[in-house]
């Protein structure tokens, strides 16, 4: 669907009145204030306050020296008091007139007070099901002693890790938030980062297969949503963690190191921090293309990859007072990386043998500055929260490639010098609104951003470069993005709940090569999202959630430039790639919070992928949009820690995939069935848990996708983790793919001819990582909730 500018203009404006008016109505009433202490006659504040009755319920936290006040209509309410999921006092009262109300707490054995804190005996839930997500409790989990966030992860349900990515069950690819603010990293880069955070500090994982309205609805995939740990106290703390890889083959040995210094006060929190790594990788690649007339092109190649990165950041936020917060984060990045691929080819065409070899390096640079200003607003007592927040990404990245070719004593150089620099700038404003029994969500977003690739080809003559004019462009590329939403959640009894939401965006984009192209589209799309929950009890729930997604190309896919690998080879992009856009349905059920039943179905239209042509002697790499994929697929997780001697987190998926294709040149795959298999085990060696043994193992069945066959594989991991004075020095020792098995290989399919490739990466080896905190355990850093969705589309 295609709407004009003025429709969408009209459309902001209805969504304003409306977000105006939520934000002003107010409900007419009595009100009921007091203060609330413990037996010692100490205030005690952040208790939630409830008042409820058949139509309403309002709530309230006491402030630093325990008083509360709210305002209700007339009427026969419950009143309690609540603190760290405890009741502690809870009455009927009558309301028909301005009310004081001072509460001194009487503790329960079950539960202690100490001043401003309540610790609870009880045991949490390991697994929740929420309307619009499965929440794994990390800190109920034994893995959660000592350990990063990326095995944090592997141990959560329907969650899987592979060398260089996280995904989720049926899902292509997944974003990663902390706290709700979305990452701007990809791959390795990602993977560093949540090393760096220790799970100690997790409360929660969230896996969102079916983002609600809130969220962008960029990328045909899921969201994983990492909830740190929150804390009043005031005081600081910091970490220092060191960790190395150690191969067989001591060439490829690396190591990472980084810290974190967390300070807090009364009003202020700041969290500053760095990570540095330094990372190899070896890879054994084989490509081997056979035609129906019986030619032939065949490749294998051996890589080295070395990077090193270093990423520091500030954050820091203060309370101006008790209703509003302000704040800002700064992230500095640099990475520089080195690639050296030698290869041998073996081709013959028409009948002409010909056998030539290649040498690429590369040396890649990247900087990247982004930053976040944001103000967080409460409008009342209810809940009602304004926040309003600005996000800003600057990077440069400068690329040398070196393409060398020999064949017959002959020598063959291009160099590729591609320069690029990109900006990303977003505002956004959102609104959370309790009205009439529902609870409403509401926000406006602007983004723009901005490419510039500039692309120099030289051919080398006497060792002298030479631009080669036919064949260098420079790329521009704007896009404006324009977002609406509002999702409302409204509990429908004591067993239901309900929640829907809708969102709009609308897309302008531009894409030119001076002198020669110029493209532009523009698009605006909804995208609906709905959920149904339901709960006969404590030990059954079931949900069903719709959402719709979009998959926007990223920049260099867009960029036609060439890419040269050799004299015979390269890759460019496609400017006209469309949008690629999913539909996914899901049916939940879980059992006592520890075995999950997930049912979905997925129709992804106008997907993209890679096409090989040959033209000239050339084997070129383009990209377009040609198959349509029907997803029909089943997950099936559990998770138990009631043994004391061992916890185990396995999943089982299940999924029937057909593949649609358009375009003649590709070849879509028979309808294919794909199995996949995770199992996770810790067993603790002491019983304080400061020593446990843990055993990874994964693998899954040959599957189809699009085009392209893909073969099974299979991994195991085993590794030992514990901790020392008093759990502040902690290791983990892991041994990777310890048979050497992980490898990714495949078939894919065109009209005239078939492709083979196999890729064996260095991915046996020895991990030891260390982490020592000290401080005050119980500060947390800054936390903030900041969305800033369109970075990883620069990556």
């Amino acid at each position: 669907m295609t709407i004009s500018i003025p429709f969408y203009r009209n459309a902001s404006g209805i969504i304003l009145f409306l977000v105006f008016f939520f934000y002003t109505v107010s409900g007419f009433g009595q009100s009921i204030s007091g203060k609330v202490t413990n037996s010692e006659n100490h205030p005690v504040m952040d208790a939630q306050i409830t008042l409820t009755n058949a139509g309403v319920q309002k709530q309230s936290l006491t402030d630093k020296n325990g008083f509360y006040k709210m305002t209700v209509p007339s009427g026969n309410y419950l009143f309690e008091i609540v603190k760290e999921n405890t009741t502690l006092f809870s009455q009927n009262i009558t309301i028909d007139h301005d009310t004081l109300k001072d509460i001194t707490l009487t503790i329960t054995t079950n539960a202690k007070v100490d001043l401003e804190e309540v610790t609870i005996i009880t045991k949490k839930k390991l697994l929740e099901r929420k309307v619009d997500r499965t929440v794994f409790n990390v800190e109920n989990s034994i893995n959660a002693q000592g350990v990063d966030a990326i095995e944090a992860l592997s141990n959560t349900p329907q969650v899987k890790i592979t060398d260089n990515a996280i995904l989720i069950a049926g899902k292509s690819s997944v974003a990663v938030m902390i706290n709700d603010r979305l990452l701007n990293l990809q791959g390795e880069e990602l993977l560093n980062y949540l090393k760096s955070i220790r799970s100690d500090d997790i409360a929660k994982i969230e896996v969102i297969t079916t983002p609600p309205a809130k969220y962008s609805a960029e990328g045909l995939s899921g969201l994983i949503n990492i909830i740190l740990k929150k804390n009043s106290k005031i005081g600081w703390n910091a970490s220092l963690q060191a960790g190395g890889f150690f191969y067989s083959d001591a060439v490829l040995n690396s190591g990472r190191s980084g810290g974190i210094f967390n300070y807090q006060n009364e009003r202020l929190s700041l969290s500053t921090g760095f990570t540095y790594t330094g990372f190899k990788r070896q890879q054994n690649t084989t490509n081997n293309i056979t035609y129906t007339n019986n030619d032939y092109w065949n490749n294998t190649g051996e890589s080295l990859y070395k990077s090193a990165y270093i990423s520091p950041n500030l954050k820091a936020e203060y309370k101006l007072n008790a209703k509003s917060t302000v704040g800002f984060t700064y992230n500095y990045s640099t990475m520089n990386t080195d690639q050296r691929l030698n290869s041998e080819t073996f081709r013959k065409i028409t009948a002409v043998e010909q056998n030539f070899q290649s040498l690429s390096t590369d040396s890649l640079q990247n900087q990247y500055h982004s930053g976040t200003v944001f103000y967080d607003l409460k409008l009342d007592t209810l809940g009602t929260v304004l926040r309003f927040s600005g996000n800003y990404l600057k990077a440069k990245t400068d690329t040398d490639k070196w393409a060398k070719t020999y064949e017959n004593s002959a020598e063959n150089t291009l160099l590729n010098n591609n320069t690029g620099h990109y900006q990303i700038t977003a505002f956004q404003a959102d609104l959370e609104k309790k009205l009439f029994g529902l609870i409403g969500e509401f926000g406006l977003k602007y983004t723009a951003i901005r490419n510039d690739a500039l692309l120099k080809i030289y051919d080398i003559e006497n060792g002298i470069p030479i631009l080669n004019t036919a064949i260098s462009n420079d790329f521009f590329y704007r896009e404006n993005n324009y977002a609406a939403y509002f999702s409302l959640l409204r509990k429908l009894g004591s067993k239901w709940e309900a929640k829907a939401g809708l969102r709009y965006e609308y897309t302008y984009l531009e894409g030119s090569i001076p002198n020669q192209q110029q493209t532009t589209n523009h698009y605006g799309q909804f995208f609906p999202t709905g959920y149904l929950t339901y709960k006969p009890n404590e030990n059954h729930a079931f949900s069903l959630s719709y959402s719709r997604r979009i998959n926007r190309p990223n920049f260099q896919s867009l960029n036609p430039f060439r890419r040269y690998y050799s004299t015979y080879e390269y890759q460019e992009g496609n400017p006209y790639l469309r949008p690629a856009i999913s539909n996914t349905i899901e049916l939940n059920y879980t059992l006592k919070n520890n075995f999950n039943v997930n049912l979905y179905y997925t129709r992804s239209d106008d997907n993209w992928d890679r096409i090989i042509r040959f033209s000239d002697g050339f084997r070129i790499h383009q990209l377009e949009n040609f198959y349509t994929m029907h997803t029909y697929g089943t997950t099936i997780s559990y998770t138990q820690n009631h043994l004391n001697w061992m916890e185990n987190t396995a999943s089982l998926q299940g999924s029937f995939m057909t593949t649609e294709s358009d375009i003649p040149d590709a070849i879509a795959v028979s309808n294919g069935f794909l199995a996949e298999c995770n199992l996770n085990s810790t067993f603790p060696l002491r019983t304080d848990k400061t020593l446990s043994l843990f055993v990874i193992l994964a693998g899954n069945t040959p599957y189809q996708y699009g085009n392209t066959f893909f073969y099974g594989y299979f991994k195991n991991s085993i590794g030992i983790k514990g901790s020392f004075l008093k759990k502040n020095l902690a290791y983990t020792f892991l041994f990777n793919d310890v048979f050497n098995t992980t490898q990714s290989k495949g078939d894919e399919y065109f009209k005239d001819f078939q492709s083979f490739y196999a890729y064996r990466s260095s991915n046996r080896y020895l991990n030891l990582s260390v982490t020592y905190k000290f401080g005050n355990s119980t500060i947390k850093g800054v936390n903030q909730k900041i969305q800033f969705d369109e970075n990883n589309r620069a990556l």
